[in-house]
């Protein structure tokens, strides 16, 4: 079965989440602007469909709240 654009941006949009949650210490807005969504509500109802848990939640199961901080453009 093939994927759709918008599936596979969506799954690829999520992975990258994902690791900048494990990596970072952005806030969700910040996450969710780098990866493509417009808010950290829309990015945050997004991520809770695909994971079954808040990006929250998720980052404190991963082991805290980032592991380092990216340097400012």
């Amino acid at each position: 079965m093939k994927e759709t654009p918008a599936a596979y941006l969506t799954r690829w949009r999520l992975f990258q989440a994902r690791a900048l949650l494990r990596q970072t210490e952005l806030s969700l807005e910040a996450v969710a602007l780098r990866v493509g969504y417009g808010s950290a509500a829309a990015f945050s109802l997004a991520f809770t469909r695909e994971q079954g848990q808040p990006p929250g939640n998720y980052r404190r199961a991963q082991g805290g709240d980032g592991l380092e901080t990216p340097a400012q453009p």
